[in-house]
């Protein structure tokens, strides 16, 4: 039976590697993985982080690209 794995990526370092999933379960380990999509790429990160900071920090990158170039319609009547 193949185990699935899931694609994680080290706030240390910045690398992305295939892992089993009980990984994230591992206490000391979960503080410098987080869960990405397959298809991620290995990136270059400014300072290392724990997992925590990481996902607030991207959260809020993300939040930010995605509202930017958008304008929202409001209806007055």
């Amino acid at each position: 039976m193949a185990q699935t794995k899931i694609t994680v990526r080290n706030t240390i370092n910045g690398q992305v590697a295939k892992v089993d999933p009980s990984l994230l379960d591992n206490p000391h380990l979960a503080k410098h993985y987080v869960l990405v999509e397959d298809d991620a790429k290995p990136m270059p990160l400014m300072k290392p982080t724990t997992a925590e900071e990481f996902v607030s920090r991207r959260g809020k990158r993300e939040k930010k690209t995605s509202t930017e170039g958008t304008t929202e319609k409001t209806e007055e009547g």
